[in-house]
């Protein structure tokens, strides 16, 4: 999990004011989609939405 979060990090600092409306603002409406399926007993796995995806992509070439 804190490797998702600093890869949401290092992505903010590339996208720098682009961060909020491409990364930010659809990972919270993500977020919530998945918190209401799986409330409907969906099985859904929050990770493979792009924000998530990337964020996880960004860590993991980090450490290259």
């Amino acid at each position: 999990m804190i490797n998702h979060l600093i890869g949401h990090a290092i992505l903010s600092r590339k996208m720098g004011i682009f961060y909020m409306p491409l990364i930010y603002i659809p990972s919270l409406i993500w977020i919530t989609i998945c918190k209401f399926l799986k409330s409907k007993g969906k099985d859904i796995n929050f990770y493979t939405f792009y924000t998530e995806f990337l964020a996880d992509f960004e860590y993991v070439n980090s450490k290259e």
